[in-house]
C-alpha cells in the first residue's frame, strides 16, 4: 500500500508522471483514490476541467492495466437516479463502469 495523502495532487502534470511512475514501478492491480476531492483543485461542476483528469485516470488504467476505484461523495440532494446524486459534473457518472 502507497499512502500519498497530502503530496499527490492529480491535476498537474508532474504528479501525474510520478502516479504513472509508481504504477510502473510497483505494478498494482487496484489503485484506490480516496477521497477524490481532496486530490485534485478543479471545478467539479465544470465538464471541461474534470474530464481532462478522468481522461488520465481512464489513460492510467488502460496503460497501467489497474482498477481505479474513485471514492466520491454524494450531494446533499436527493435525486430520482443514483447517478445523478454525485456531487458536481455528470461525467464523474459517465466515467464511472460500476457506481456505488
Amino acid at each position: 500500500m502507497l499512502d500519498a495523502a497530502g503530496v499527490l495532487r492529480l491535476d498537474p502534470q508532474t504528479d501525474q508522471r510520478r502516479l504513472a511512475q509508481a504504477v510502473q514501478r510497483y505494478r498494482p492491480r487496484l489503485l484506490l483514490l480516496d477521497p477524490l476531492v481532496r486530490l485534485h483543485r478543479l471545478d467539479e461542476n465544470s465538464a471541461s476541467e474534470i474530464s481532462g483528469l478522468l481522461g488520465y485516470l481512464r489513460h492510467l488504467q488502460r496503460w497501467g492495466n489497474v482498477a481505479v476505484v474513485l471514492v466520491h461523495h454524494a450531494s446533499k440532494k436527493l435525486r430520482a437516479q443514483p447517478g445523478q446524486g454525485l456531487r458536481g459534473s455528470s461525467d464523474l457518472h459517465a466515467f464511472g463502469d460500476s457506481n456505488a
